[in-house]
């Protein structure tokens, strides 16, 4: 018997904890103001109660980060004389001389891991997501989530341990069949967990009940043809075509390379942002001046 971790529930810890490091930065704030969303769904962000919705908002605060880091640095060549510091350079200089710099760097950082880890099972890259995984292990003890720090590494360790005690299931989660695909749509897998919510979503609609499987029980014919239809899915054994599995980790495009509706969003967001966040750093730190 193989034990696994329902990854569905795993990411909605994690926007919990992403809550928890966000909050009191005006970061539900600002998507208000850019008329994203009202004032309470923004403030649900925090609670990571609407995973695909807080997913969206992930995707658009890791986009904005990295262009207002491309226009400070910009910014910073064009002020400064002399030989410029390489962006990797400059960007570990503010993130030690200025604490606003390596706070949001500190988020950009922990979104990017949230974002791998939501990127392994949605192609079934399972080396990818095993790595995120273990990258997020260290915020589980720091915000205080118990269960999931205890469980996470001897997870991790079962799974290190699969090749040998259990070689076919290492198999065949390498090709992907860790996780289920409904449809014929890329980039559309989704975890054992999120699948059987879904089954019961559709059991409970076609039956008529409301959350009571006594009621589900009364229109036995209805459920027991549902339950033939979507009771593999909840299987591992049921075979899984994939798309081709690759090893890149989400990356965030310019906004010249996203549609219009996020290119539009993402110039509101830089806007509100800028307006927040301002680097108080004197003109001759971002200036570096070459000895005689």
């Amino acid at each position: 018997m193989v034990c696994f971790m329902g990854f569905l529930h795993v990411e909605m810890m994690t926007q919990e904890c992403g809550g928890k490091l966000l909050a009191g930065s005006g970061w539900d704030r600002m998507f208000s103001l850019a008329n994203i969303f009202n004032t309470g769904v923004a403030a649900s962000l925090l609670c990571g109660k609407h995973v695909k919705r807080t997913r969206y908002a992930y995707q658009l605060t890791l986009a904005w980060l990295h262009v207002l880091k491309e226009q400070a640095y910009d910014e910073y060549c064009r002020e400064g004389y002399g030989p410029h510091e390489t962006m990797e350079m400059w960007e570990n200089r503010l993130n030690s001389n200025a604490p606003t710099v390596c706070y949001w760097m500190t988020v950009r950082d922990y979104l990017v891991i949230n974002c791998r880890f939501i990127r392994g099972p949605l192609v079934g890259d399972w080396p990818l997501t095993l790595n995120a995984c273990e990258d997020l292990c260290p915020w589980l003890f720091a915000f205080g989530h118990t269960n999931y720090a205890r469980w996470m590494p001897v997870f991790l360790k079962d799974m290190a341990t699969l090749p040998d005690t259990h070689p076919s299931v290492h198999e065949a989660f390498m090709e992907g069949k860790f996780v289920v695909q409904r449809g014929d749509k890329k980039f559309s897998l989704m975890a054992l967990d999120q699948s059987q919510e879904h089954s019961i979503k559709f059991l409970k609609e076609d039956s008529g009940s409301k959350g009571s499987m006594v009621s589900m029980r009364r229109r036995r014919s209805s459920s027991s043809q549902n339950l033939k239809s979507y009771g593999p899915l909840m299987s591992l054994r049921v075979p899984v075509s994939l798309p081709q599995a690759t090893r890149k980790v989400w990356s965030i495009q310019s906004p010249q390379l996203l549609n219009r509706r996020s290119s539009s969003i993402i110039s509101k967001l830089y806007v509100i942002l800028s307006r927040m966040i301002k680097l108080s750093i004197p003109s001759k730190k971002w200036v570096q001046i070459s000895s005689p």
